[in-house]
């Protein structure tokens, strides 16, 4: 980045040297000066770096030119990474109405079309981080709209370009049905996520990763466990592959897995799957790690609950033995809960929520 960024700046100096300071193409390469401060985590500079590429282009090129467009999408991408979302959003509103201004039928099937989607997008992104669902719901499926025409119709090299902007838009999707505790709806848009995600970036990919895991919760979370089950080792497969079967991604998996199995009341598959997650955690983590201290709970608590389980069939098999056929068949429905939920091993094993964060459409470096 440090090289990518001394060469963008050189080439500055030699357009302010060739034209003049505020001639378009010197914005141009403010403009991917900017982006890769963004990518240096200095959001802040970037910001005022891309105000004053806006400020060059509206004037040198008018306030409605395409090329300011694009230079506001990246000034909202990097005020939301600041978290000032209200100016995000009057910045990605602003590029919203300059990018449909022209627009001559529903879509024309050209780069503004993309462009347009991905404004849409970070547009419901804001929305959704301010906890207005409902608003976000409506940008990211007009987003969604607009990219799935372009996919239908717009050729090999649209259809390419569009691939990860849709992926994009349909996590988010599924990002505002998880926020509502929606998983079955969820569902339906990680599994496509995931594929378009998939066919871009690979298997081991950790976007792709991040994806599948949230796809298992939710299937778990719908009563769906064989599902949820294969997909974890899935994600175990590819974590061993890429980092070695003790790198810590591996624990937080077996750990699911080990939930899995606890809910299929399989408690000495469990239990050899939570002394893995311990000697892969003891390797990485001090004696102080909370992870450790809980994982270790977890383990005490396997080692108790497999040895005083019923299952529903023998506590069933006790209850008419206790009572009688006739008495059994008149008596209230025998408490069927598990020991592991009696005992709080239930609420010891619970399925985390994996992290999930809407994602932002942008960082596009521009001819100088």
């Amino acid at each position: 980045l440090e090289l990518a960024l001394s060469q963008f700046e050189d080439i500055r100096d030699v357009l302010t040297g060739e034209f003049y300071e505020e001639h378009h193409r010197v914005a141009a390469s403010l403009h991917n000066i900017g982006i890769l401060e963004v990518r240096r985590g200095e959001a802040e500079e970037a910001s005022s770096i891309f105000r004053e590429a806006v400020r060059i282009k509206k004037e040198r090129l008018g306030k409605y030119h395409p090329k300011v467009t694009e230079t506001l999408l990246e000034l909202g991408l990097a005020l939301l990474l600041m978290k000032k979302r209200d100016e995000a959003l009057a910045v990605f509103t602003e590029a919203l109405k300059i990018c449909r201004r022209d627009a001559r039928k529903e879509f024309s099937l050209g780069g503004k079309d993309v462009q347009l989607s991905k404004i849409l997008n970070n547009i419901g992104v804001v929305h959704f981080e301010c906890g207005r669902g409902v608003n976000a719901t409506k940008a990211f499926e007009e987003a969604l709209k607009i990219q799935q025409y372009i996919s239908r119709k717009g050729g090999d090299k649209l259809s390419g370009l569009i691939t990860m902007p849709m992926a994009h838009t349909i996590y988010n999707i599924a990002c505002v049905h998880v926020s509502y505790e929606e998983h079955d709806e969820a569902i339906e848009s990680l599994d496509l996520a995931n594929s378009l995600q998939e066919s871009i970036l690979g298997k081991s990919n950790p976007v792709v990763l991040n994806t599948l895991e949230n796809l298992a919760y939710c299937n778990a979370k719908e009563g769906f466990v064989t599902v949820a089950m294969s997909i974890y080792e899935e994600i175990l497969s590819q974590q061993e592959s890429a980092h070695g079967i003790y790198a810590l991604p591996c624990a937080a998996t077996r750990r699911n897995i080990a939930c899995i199995h606890i809910a299929n009341c399989q408690y000495d598959k469990a239990l050899k799957c939570m002394r893995i997650v311990q000697s892969i955690q003891e390797r990485h983590l001090g004696p102080e790690s909370r992870r450790l201290h809980n994982t270790t709970t977890l383990i005490r608590a396997l080692v108790k609950k497999k040895t005083t389980f019923l299952s529903p069939s023998e506590l069933m098999r006790r209850e008419v033995s206790r009572l009688g056929a006739a008495q059994f068949l008149c008596a209230a429905p025998p408490d069927l809960t598990t020991v592991a939920e009696k005992g709080g091993l239930e609420e010891l094993a619970e399925l985390r929520r994996p992290p999930m964060q809407c994602k932002i459409s942008g960082h596009k470096i521009v001819y100088a």
